[in-house]
């Protein structure tokens, strides 16, 4: 009996040894069903997302992986410094709390799930993740921040908030990509409420946010402000309006179409389709114009800026003084400070005339204003130095009781001597019924012109008013 005994007992302790020895392998739902935490890192269990980020400790090389055990609901977590893969392996996540409880990105808005200073994050295999709150507005849910921080989303089949909330947010140089790459996905990955990518405040370096294949967009709101936004999809999506500034650029290079319902842009956005041949198809957007809806269509290798429509319907407004946009010209030149640059959004017609009181730079950009103020000049310059630069200043033939563009003298007649005009690679076309498009008026002013062609079209007058031996009126070539 004794050595039956000693048999078993050693038959028992080597199939433990190869049983400890061998990897256990169990599927999702069974490892949901164990007494473990919501969140599992190197076999520990957690509560929450941020208690298994913050086990990680700093940036670390090695395989940080943390795995969800179950269908959730929780607070998110501000992820900085660290590498990690966060697998929800298939199940669903929903962040509560967040707004106030994770505190507040640059923006101003709260988030979710905040991924800063060069953190390199791969989020896999959700199912769902969603914003518990679906009432206030603003809310983040997934934020990414700076030039050496990288967010990549693979197989997800939903990613929605509500329509007046960001489902992302890639500020300051961030990367965000977003889709697998393969084509055979099966399941696209759809994405709903608003989606932003922004230079931030200093604007030093561009987001880039990069949809891929199997992503289907449904966006309330797509927001570019210095940044790329690259659609490289095969499935149709939607942007029901696009807010694009400071040389935004939409690349589409996918085989989906990409309808966008309405154009709200300031500044200079783009659109950008690249000759992209991909399962043999080219892409191809339709960009829906706010005013009258007709679509148009653009072709592969086409590049559009703000699309093929009246000026007036891309740009609300006519001009901007950094990242701030006025309404009228008149309103730029009120609230302009000494030394700013005022820089026309588009072409447009003046039919009063504007005082400068201020030593401003307007920047035509390459634009023209037609001039259309009678019995007086369109801008009338007191005590200070106006520069212009760059574009057009015309007289229609229709207005024949024009005085000329410039008159050195302020609206209230009035001049001290200290006025300057500075032009600079500008032309002028047009009439003057009072001799001349730029007028001295007193001893001491000047005229300053570089690269200047203008064309006198009616009459003798001339470009700008003669003057006598003695006085100390200058022009200077």
């Amino acid at each position: 009996m004794k050595k039956i005994a000693i048999l078993i007992l050693s038959i028992l302790i080597a199939g433990l040894f190869v049983a400890c020895n061998q990897d256990i392998t169990v599927d999702a739902q069974t490892y949901a069903n164990m007494e473990v935490g919501t969140f599992v890192l190197n076999g520990q269990n957690y509560a929450t997302l941020q208690a298994a980020v913050d086990a990680i400790g700093s940036k670390a090389a090695g395989d940080n992986v943390i795995r969800l055990t179950k269908n959730a609901s929780g607070p998110g977590a501000k992820i900085a410094s660290k590498d990690v893969t966060i697998d929800f392996q298939g199940y669903t996540y929903s962040f509560t709390n967040v707004n106030g409880l994770q505190g507040q990105d640059v923006t101003g808005k709260d988030f979710g799930l905040s991924i800063t200073t060069g953190s390199d994050v791969v989020l896999k295999g959700l199912q769902k993740i969603d914003l518990n709150d679906k009432t206030t507005t603003d809310l983040t849910m997934v934020y990414v921040e700076g030039a050496t921080t990288s967010l990549t989303i693979e197989d997800a089949p939903k990613m929605e908030v509500a329509n007046s909330q960001y489902v992302f947010w890639a500020a300051n140089g961030a990367t965000l990509t977003i889709g697998s790459t393969s084509e055979t996905a099966a399941t696209p990955t759809t994405i709903t409420g608003k989606i932003a990518a922004t230079g931030g405040t200093e604007q030093t370096s561009k987001p880039v946010v990069t949809f891929n294949n199997n992503t289907k967009i449904e966006a309330s709101e797509l927001k570019a402000d210095s940044a790329v936004v690259v659609i490289n999809t095969s499935e149709a999506s939607a942007i029901d309006s696009f807010v694009g500034a400071n040389n935004a650029n939409i690349v589409v290079s996918g085989t989906g179409d990409v309808t966008v319902t309405t154009n709200n842009s300031e500044g200079t956005a783009t659109y950008t389709i690249e000759n992209v041949t991909t399962s043999g198809e080219e892409a191809s957007t339709v960009i829906v114009p706010k005013t009258d809806g007709t679509p148009r269509t653009i072709e592969p290798g086409e590049e559009v800026i703000n699309d093929n429509v009246p000026e007036e319907d891309l740009y609300p407004s006519v001009a901007m003084i950094g990242s701030t946009f006025y309404k009228t010209l008149a309103s730029a030149f009120e609230d302009a400070v000494a030394n700013d640059t005022i820089v026309l959004l588009r072409n447009i017609d003046t039919s009063a005339a504007l005082g400068v009181t201020k030593p401003v730079t307007l920047d035509l950009n390459e634009k023209t204003i037609t001039n259309r103020v009678m019995d007086n000049r369109a801008f009338r310059v007191y005590d200070t130095t106006f520069t212009i630069i760059g574009g057009n200043m015309i007289i229609p033939e229709e207005n024949k009781r024009s005085y000329g563009f410039v008159d050195l003298r302020g609206l209230n007649n009035a001049s001290t001597g200290n006025e300057k005009l500075i032009i600079k690679n500008a032309y002028f076309k047009g009439t003057t019924t009072q001799g001349c498009f730029f007028a001295f008026r007193t001893n001491n002013q000047e005229i300053e012109l570089e690269n200047v062609e203008a064309e006198v079209t009616i009459g003798d007058g001339k470009v700008y008013n003669g003057y006598i031996n003695g006085d100390t009126r200058s022009v200077v070539n």
